[in-house]
């Protein structure tokens, strides 16, 4: 998958940017950034299947964004 942009910025300014292409509710994106000051999205382009699966939490860990998302345990690369 590639990552063509990350936005970094206050909750609500980052859902006026992204709201229309989110997937989820506005009530369920202010639940989850309740009283957080900071929000973080990915603009994602192609995506691509692979027939090998990569334990995402041990290359996402160190990252300092990811602490506050929800990552799944696995994704096909």
């Amino acid at each position: 998958m590639d990552i063509i942009d990350v936005i970094v910025d206050h909750p609500e300014q980052v859902w006026e940017l992204t709201s229309e292409f989110a997937g989820i509710s506005k009530q369920f994106y202010d639940k989850y950034y309740q009283n957080k000051e900071v929000a973080v999205a990915y603009r994602l382009g192609d995506v691509r299947k692979y027939k090998n699966w990569l334990v995402l939490h041990s290359k996402v860990s160190s990252c300092p964004h990811w602490k506050n998302i929800f990552i799944f345990d696995y994704y096909m690369i």
